[in-house]
């Protein structure tokens, strides 16, 4: 496993990056990690979010259309969603938001209470 890639956990939702052309940009859901497995180096058993087939699999050495709502892939290939509230609260701690506008805001909405003010 690449030092840069996390184990994901089962329920973890993640979105394809890379592999079958037709499945990249697909939420999946992981089931299970089976680690080294076969010809894998980090195997994850992942299925679709909708309950659909997915769009394509390798089944032996040729791309079929989807027949199976389960698949294993490689960690690599899969990147999971963050929580938006958690990415938030990161940010937050991580930095501290200004108490005043910018002088360059500042300059900006007296530009615009200028021209609205010429409008009308």
């Amino acid at each position: 496993m690449s030092d840069s890639h996390s184990i994901l956990k089962p329920g973890t939702r993640c979105m394809i990056v890379a592999g079958c052309p037709k499945n990249i940009g697909l939420v999946v859901q992981v089931v299970h990690r089976h680690g080294t497995w076969g010809h894998y180096k980090d195997a994850y058993e992942i299925q679709t979010i909708s309950g659909r087939l997915f769009p394509q699999l390798w089944r032996g050495s040729s791309l079929e259309d989807g027949y199976s709502k389960t698949a294993i892939t490689e960690r690599y290939k899969l990147r999971p969603l963050v929580d938006l509230k958690d990415e938030a609260l990161e940010a937050d701690q991580q930095q501290e938001l200004p108490l005043q506008p910018s002088k360059k805001t500042v300059a900006k909405r007296e530009r615009i209470r200028k021209l609205a003010n010429f409008i009308s």
